[in-house]
């Protein structure tokens, strides 16, 4: 054969017509593309055998940027021709604004010389998208008043650009602000010796947003103002025309006293003849007063008034038009120089006093005392009206009086005593109050007998009963007599009450027992002998039970309880015992669950098994409790299982008759899960690859062996490129089977990579200007089979804009799987601005205030790129020019900041010194004063207005030589004033003050007024001692002295006395020590009651007759008797039952008191009666009620005291529950005697339960012979709201064939009443009758 020559073709495939690089357009209009074509360049090859694959056609469309077009022709053999050229779109439109805003309008903040201004942002497109919008001014900046014009600018990526502008205008219709403008009236006061004062104030501060302020004053202050009220305004004005206004009162008030010149001296004299008084006269002072307006003057007495004996203070006011008021005073004394006239009372006759052989506390009237002087005279006496003793015959009785001025009289009357006096018993015995004796209806009483005892010393005492008598049952009245011999007679009564509280005795009653329920009840009958008892009262008591023998007990214990009562309210209830009705008989189960066959649930080998209720009934009414050997709702596994139950009731009796049987069946499949779909690449070298997986999981709820396999393949075979289909089936213990699929690719999935991607990177804009030249190291691009092209759409070291730029480079490898190497350049501008501030500038104050307008030009910056229009800001926020204040040591900074639109911020300062070097004024000086000394010194103080001194910078300092207030000895005194100013600016003023000595001598010690009691038994106190006082004056030399009473040797009537001592000195100037002595009567009365009295009241009544008498003494006649006890009759007074408290206060004419009190207590001893008791009732419940409402008339009832209350244990028209209740009623008055009446209220139950069945089942269709029906059960009601026993015939679920079935419940409570409920089940459709050969 020949041989076959094989040749290699190593020729690349050639492009002949590639199109020339780059080919440039720009956008279409409106878009953010062009469609770009180009002539298809034509590959050829020498093999002629060629295929040639590419991205881009003639006609595509390329979006801004540079794009990389590669043509690649492939021959046979793998030679490759490669035609690429570049595409670069353009874009030279502008983007375009939505420019609708008008200008806007808006007025400046308040207090604010800007406002922020608010419009809605015009929108901005561009065929290819808007990469940055600025604005000259944005929402939150602040605009000056004026027009400011705001443009927003958009620039694309290729820096097209677009405008829209407006002006925003600013109005200021906000007023100046005036702060500190005083809010209260500006108070001063006159200047001395003026009709005008000088007012001064702290100047409000108007403050403008604009800045700009014009000011107007119609006052200053320190001027002078007239006494009164004047209205001081102040103006502020903008350049706007806004005006504010600060209005404020400056009140003068005149506080400076007239000045009496004259003023008359001290006065003595005797009364005129006859008189208590004399007439006095002397010369009116004179007066004036700085006001020079008309004074308003008064006097207390006018000259040729009448004055009494004694020292009377004349007093002359003298008041300006302002309230100011000086005073003019002197003293005039009038002495008594007459004799009192004193008539004594009439003779008196009287008898002994009680119980003594004398007579005691004889009163009178005290004797008639007139004087001229018309003061109340206490004639005296060894005697005392009211605390004495006089003896059987005639005593004389004399009386003195003396008046305050030593004048006396004297004058007498007779006293006789006689004896008239009965016999007086004592020891009295109480009423008394006893029990029976033991076993007895009487009683044996003894008591001490009272004494008797008669002035005269003879007596007999007599009584109607012995102590030591038997008394029966109920009240007697002891009675004893006195006689003497003068057949004076007295007696004394009290009360002996027998009374029965010994309780009746039960003499038999019956032993608690026991008793069974009876069948089908839950109640049970016993019977026992009705107790008997007796009584000391020899009368059978009245025995009540509280259950008869008739009574049905309910199971459990019931207490059985016997009172006895005697005639007398004595009641015995100790007779209980106790009846116990025990439950022996079993519940009865009426349904038991059929047999059950279920499934498991789908995820466990077990099931949740449920079954209709068990039904029982039970004798109790209670339904038993029910228990079951597998509980309702457990979980059972695949078998059989058998549940059994069992019924317990209330009593622990026990029914366990009832069992079935539940099977679980298994008829879930497995749960199989597959693994997920897999993707294998097929490596370099090979075309079969080995695939290993997991095999599936499988889950069965048997939890049992299963059976698992995969097909067509296993894991761990060798696969081929393709798809290919795994199917795995399982088969668990019960032949339930399940099956899953997934799938296997077969592929060449490797990408390629880059090695040493950049990261992203921030740089700089170049210095001085708006872009950057920016380079990097390019990305290389690795793959295991080749790089086939690589295209990026941007280059290193090109110059870029202010903006973020996203770099993508993306390689192809042969089986066009591709990978992206992207970084971000940033290009920022990080460069300041420049700006330049002025120089610091030095300035003087305007004349008269602390500040001066100081103006500046306004740095201009400048920036790289572009300054925002409304950065260059000032801080603070002010605008030249302006006024600004004494700056001092510290000079005013101002700073200017200016911000770039890339954020970048530089600032400058500049230093700003305003000095003031003007010197203070000091108005209103004071001028020279001409003053008398001090009480008790050789000096005064003395008092002005301070001057005031004011300044353009602010309140001065102003310090003196002397302050207001300061001491001033006699002679002349120079004052000076001198003000300073922070700033060191001084001004002076000075006056003189002139002190004289006018004063007169001062009691160093003048003795206090005292008060002294009077001497025992007598009207007066003698001999009174004090201290003489002591004088001095201010300057040396002998003082005259006299006073109208000396001390020791003097006599004080009761009443108050005026003592005066005078010291004069060589210069005529009087000094007065006045003080006052007062006499009074603190010597107690003395009052005495009886001992407290203790009584019964009278049978059938609510009161008790009780009679006492009161002893009273004083050491004046004076007596005046009050209390409680005034309000009843000494002689024999009734009293209500209870404790009554008489209180008696004995006061004498000088308010000196004494009480004393004692009790009298009237006892009840006497119960309510019952007039009417109901007798007992027996009712049925109300309709469909558990209860009967049961009414009857109140018992009536009546008491002594007629105070008695009622208490039921249950009212009348109440509602009572079924079964028998007992009702009590206890009848108690306030002294806790107590009766009671009781009956039985019996209700029966004769209503059945009402029963409501579900609604009748109808039209249920089944092709079997019977179907399981389930309903719910029936709802029931019944009155008496206890369970009711439910029986039916028919148990849901329950299996019914073909035809009408009637279902019946039948529904007992537990009083027998029977009810019932039906519906119908209707069973319909086909069914098939089985075969043999059926299954």
């Amino acid at each position: 054969m020949p041989k076959l020559r094989w040749t290699l073709d190593t020729e690349d495939p050639v492009f002949i017509n590639c199109p020339m690089s780059p080919i440039e357009v720009v956008t279409d209009e409106g878009f953010a593309y062009a469609n770009v074509s180009w002539d298809d360049p034509q590959p050829m090859d020498n093999s002629g055998m060629l295929t040639v694959t590419q991205v881009n056609y003639p006609g595509d469309s390329f979006y801004v940027g540079t794009h990389s077009v590669n043509i690649t022709a492939v021959d046979e053999d793998g030679n490759i021709g490669i035609c690429s050229f570049t595409v670069i779109v353009q874009d030279n439109e502008n983007p375009e604004f939505n420019c609708s805003i008008g200008n806007v309008l808006v007025q400046v903040d308040m207090n604010s010389s800007t406002a922020q201004a608010d419009w809605t942002l015009p929108d901005a497109t561009d065929n290819v998208g808007v990469v940055r919008m600025t604005q000259s001014h944005n929402q939150s900046y602040y605009f000056h008043i004026g027009m400011t014009l705001v443009t927003h600018m958009a620039w694309d990526d290729a820096d097209n650009q677009d405008s829209c502008s407006f002006y925003v205008i600013v109005i200021d219709k906000s007023p100046p602000v005036i702060s500190d403008c005083p809010d209260y009236p500006v108070m001063s006061y006159t200047d001395p010796g003026q009709a005008t004062g000088t007012a001064n104030w702290t100047e409000p501060i108007a403050f403008d947003n604009s800045g700009y302020l014009n000011w107007y004053k119609s006052n200053q202050p320190f001027s002078s103002f007239p006494i009164g009220e004047t209205l001081v305004s102040y103006n502020a004005t903008d350049n706007s025309s806004n005006t504010a206004i600060c209005l404020f009162s400056v009140v003068i008030v005149d506080n400076e006293a007239p000045i009496f010149y004259t003023c008359p001296s001290n006065i003595t004299m005797a009364t005129d003849p006859n008189q208590a008084s004399a007439i006095v006269n002397w010369s009116d002072p004179s007066v004036s007063d700085n006001s020079d307006e008309l004074l308003l003057s008064g006097q207390s007495h006018m000259s040729g008034d009448m004055f009494r004996i004694g020292q009377t203070l004349v007093v002359y006011n003298a008041t300006d038009p302002y309230n100011n008021i000086a005073v003019c005073s002197f003293i005039i004394h009038i002495y008594d120089d007459d004799d009192p006239d004193l008539q004594c009372p009439s003779d008196i006759t009287t008898n002994t006093t009680y119980g003594q052989h004398d007579t005691y506390n004889v009163t009178w009237s005290d004797p008639i005392v007139n004087d001229n002087s018309g003061e109340v005279i206490k004639p005296t006496s060894k005697y005392t009206s009211g605390n004495n003793a006089f003896n059987i015959g005639t005593t004389v009785v004399i009386y003195d009086a003396v008046d305050s001025s030593g004048n006396a009289a004297m004058c007498n009357f007779t006293i006789t005593v006689t004896d008239k006096e009965n016999p007086v018993i004592n020891n009295c015995p109480i009423d008394t109050t006893v029990n029976t004796t033991t076993g007895l209806p009487t009683a044996n009483i003894s008591w001490i007998e009272p004494t008797a005892i008669d002035n005269s010393g003879y007596w007999s005492l007599t009584a109607d009963m012995e102590p030591g008598s038997d008394f029966p049952i109920g009240n007697i009245v002891v009675t004893y007599t006195a006689e003497d011999p003068y057949e004076n007679t007295a007696t004394c009564s009290f009360t002996v009450t027998v009374e029965d509280n010994e309780a009746p005795v039960f003499t038999v009653c019956p032993d608690s027992q026991s008793v069974n329920t009876t069948n089908g009840e839950y109640v049970g009958v016993a019977t026992w002998n009705t107790p008997t008892a007796s009584d000391n009262s020899e009368t059978l008591p009245i025995i009540v039970g509280s259950h008869n023998t008739t009574f049905k007990f309910p199971a459990g214990n019931t207490l059985v309880q016997y009172t006895a009562t005697d005639p007398y309210d004595n009641v015995n209830m100790t007779c209980t015992f106790t009846v116990t009705v025990e439950d022996n008989e079993a519940p009865i189960i009426t349904s038991c669950p059929d047999n059950i066959e279920t499934t498991t649930d789908t995820t466990t080998d077990s099931t949740t098994v449920t079954w209709a209720p068990v039904t029982t009934t039970d004798n109790s009414g209670v339904a038993p409790n029910i228990t079951t050997s597998i509980e309702q709702g457990a979980k059972l596994s695949i078998g059989n299982h058998t549940v059994d139950v069992t019924a317990t009731d209330s009593s622990g009796n026990i029914n366990a008759t009832c069992s079935f049987n539940i099977e679980v069946l298994d008829d879930v499949p497995p749960v199989l899960t597959c693994p997920n779909d897999t993707l294998v690449m097929l490596g370099n070298t090979s075309s079969t690859v080995v695939v290993n997986w997991t095999p599936a999981s499988v889950f069965d709820n048997s939890e049992l062996a299963i059976v698992l396999y995969s097909s067509p393949k296993m894991s761990g075979d060798k696969f081929n490129i393709g798809t290919f289909v795994i199917t795995y089936t399982a088969i668990d213990a019960f032949d339930n089977t399940a099956t899953c699929i997934f799938t296997i690719n077969v592929r060449d999935l490797e990408l390629p990579y880059f090695e040493k991607c950049p990261e992203s990177f921030t740089v700089g804009t170049d210095p001085g200007l708006a872009t950057a030249n920016v380079s990097w190291v390019e990305p290389v691009a690795i793959d295991n089979n080749g790089i086939k092209r690589t295209v990026q759409n941007y280059y290193p070291n090109q110059m870029y804009n202010i903006s973020t730029y996203t770099v993508v480079y993306i390689a192809y490898d042969n089986s066009n799987n591709n990978a992206t190497c992207e970084f971000v350049i940033s290009v920022e501008d990080k460069e300041l601005p420049n700006i330049i501030c002025p120089g610091n500038i030095t300035k003087e104050t305007d004349p008269g205030i602390a500040f001066t307008l100081v103006t500046w030009n306004v740095p201009v910056p400048t920036d790289n790129v572009d300054i925002l229009p409304t950065s260059v800001v000032p801080i603070p926020l002010v605008s030249p020019p302006v006024n600004i204040s004494i700056t001092g040591n510290v000079a005013y900074e101002q700073a200017y900041t200016a911000e770039d639109t890339s954020g970048n911020i530089a600032s400058c300062t500049f230093f700003i010194k305003v000095e003031d070097r003007e010197p203070p004024v000091i108005t209103d000086c004071p001028p020279d004063m001409n003053l008398t000394t001090s009480s008790g010194v050789n000096y005064t103080t003395a008092t002005w207005t301070e001057p005031t001194a004011e300044d353009n910078a602010g309140t001065p300092k102003l310090v003196t030589t002397h302050s207001s207030g300061s001491k001033f000895y006699i002679g002349d005194t120079i004052v000076t004033y001198t003000a300073e100013d922070d700033f060191m600016n001084t001004a002076t003023c000075n006056f003189a003050i002139t002190v004289q000595d006018i004063e007169p001598p001062e009691a160093l010690t003048c003795p206090d007024n005292d008060t002294y009691s009077t001497d025992p038994g007598v009207p007066y106190k003698k001999d009174i001692n004090w201290t003489v006082p002591v004088f001095q004056d201010n300057v040396p030399g002998l003082l005259d002295y006299s006073s109208n009473i000396n001390p020791s040797s003097n006599t004080f009537q009761l009443r108050t006395t005026m003592v005066t001592y005078e010291a004069t000195d060589t210069s005529m100037n009087t000094g007065y020590c006045i003080f006052y002595i007062t006499v009074i009567d603190d010597e107690n009365p003395h009052i005495s009651c009886p001992d407290n009295v203790n009584i019964h009241a009278g049978d059938g009544s609510s009161v008790a007759v009780v009679k006492w008498s009161l002893n009273m003494t004083d050491n004046t006649d004076d007596l005046r008797v009050s209390g409680t006890g005034t309000q009843y009759n000494q002689s024999g007074q009734e009293f209500p039952i209870g404790v009554t408290t008489l209180e008696y206060v004995v006061t004498d004419g000088f308010g000196n008191m004494d009480n004393c009190s004692f009790t009298v207590i009237v006892i009840d001893k006497q119960v309510p009666v019952f007039k009417t008791c109901p007798d007992s009732i027996s009712t049925e419940t109300d309709p469909r009620a558990s209860t009967a409402r049961v009414s009857w008339d109140t018992p009536e009832i009546e008491d002594n005291s007629g105070q008695v209350s009622l208490v039921a244990s249950t009212s009348s028209d109440s509602s009572f529950n079924i079964g028998t209740t007992s009702v009590v009623y206890i009848a108690s008055d306030n002294s806790n005697n107590i009766a009671i009446c009781s009956f039985n209220v019996t209700v029966e139950d004769t209503e059945a339960p009402v029963l409501e069945c579900p609604r009748d089942i109808i039209d249920v269709a089944t092709t079997t012979l019977g179907i399981n029906i389930t309903w719910p059960d029936p709802r029931y009601t019944d009155n008496s709201e206890k369970p009711v026993h439910i029986s039916s015939t028919h148990t849901s679920p329950d299996v019914f064939i073909f035809g009408t079935h009637t279902v019946t419940y039948t529904g007992i409570d537990q009083s027998k009443n029977s009810g019932t409920c039906q519906f119908e089940i209707k069973i319909g459709g086909k069914y098939y009758e089985c075969s043999k050969n059926r299954n």
